[in-house]
């Protein structure tokens, strides 16, 4: 690693959490840089990489958020008070495609770390936003990323520095048994019911950010894995419809809120322009996404199928 202090406890807390995530560790994060109020996230290419040999959106918008997640948790770690840390909203734009390693850098988009921190030592949580971009090896932007972060008071305490080797880079011994994943799976399913439903909270968003980026990405195929297996099966997509949705290049994917409905279905509505590879037409469409929870998979599925660019014709 490159612009860290080893003596700095709190940093080591942060890397001891990115350790905890298993998405984390898939893409193979480390922290990069550390200071003057910003944090520097890496990932190499390969285990991030799509079809098209760029890096994956998916990932992208995984490594800003995370980028955020950890600035602010360091900040509120490096004054003593641990917290837990939640992305409440983010924009994001894709702007070019990215053929090199990721890194994101995260800093602080509005006011003071002081002011945030006070905030937090007096209240028990603090709001901050969070600005984070992944550049192009030419210094232009891949990515950028505006998210609203919320620290709430109760965190876990800081980890020691000696419980994580000295570099955070992943090495085949950190991969757990598979006896402890089994474990660890019998221990979340005893865990609370407010629990449970932050673990589907925080995997509901994973899940909303993977359509977004696929779509956006204009790779339906991918986005169609995200779908509800029960709506494909009324309403099965054919080599012509995705021939039609492959002249289309996906040029913007606005989120609105989300809404939850008294059955525990959750309703998005999003604006989503594209532009005809032949023509050059534009289109814009509203349209509206429904997730379903599957409690038996333990996922969510997206029950609205592909964006409709042609008003059901």
């Amino acid at each position: 690693m490159t612009g860290i202090d080893p003596r700095d406890e709190s940093l080591a807390a942060v890397r001891a959490q990115l350790c905890a995530i298993p998405l984390a560790r898939q893409m193979q994060i480390e922290i990069a840089h550390a200071g003057d109020g910003r944090l520097r996230l890496r990932a190499p290419l390969a285990p991030n990489i799509n079809d098209k040999g760029s890096a994956f959106g998916g990932s992208l918008v995984s490594l800003m958020t995370l980028a955020g997640w950890g600035l602010a948790t360091w900040q509120l770690a490096k004054a003593g008070l641990p917290a837990d840390v939640y992305v409440a909203d983010s924009n994001v734009r894709y702007l070019a495609p990215l053929y090199d390693a990721l890194e994101a850098e995260a800093w602080l988009e509005d006011g003071q770390w002081d002011d945030f921190v006070a905030t937090f030592r007096q209240r028990s949580r603090a709001r901050c936003r969070i600005a984070a971009r992944i550049a192009l090896p030419d210094g232009g932007e891949a990515t950028v990323f505006s998210g609203r972060y919320v620290a709430l008071a109760g965190g876990r305490a800081a980890a020691p520095a000696a419980s994580m080797p000295a570099s955070s880079r992943w090495s085949p011994t950190m991969r757990k048994p598979a006896i402890l994943l089994l474990v660890l799976a019998a221990m979340l399913l005893a865990l609370p019911a407010h629990a449970r439903g932050a673990r589907q909270g925080r995997l509901l968003e994973q899940a909303q950010a993977a359509f977004a980026s696929a779509v956006r990405w204009s790779d339906y195929e991918q986005a169609l894995q995200l779908v509800d297996p029960d709506w494909l099966a009324a309403n099965p997509v054919t080599d012509l419809e995705l021939e039609r949705y492959r002249q289309l290049r996906v040029t913007s994917y606005r989120e609105g809120g989300s809404i939850a409905l008294p059955d525990g279905t959750v309703v998005r509505e999003v604006e989503v322009g594209a532009v005809n590879r032949h023509t050059q037409a534009e289109r814009t469409v509203r349209w509206r996404e429904t997730w379903r929870w599957d409690a038996a998979a333990g996922r969510w599925w997206q029950g609205a199928g592909l964006p409709d660019f042609w008003d059901g014709h």
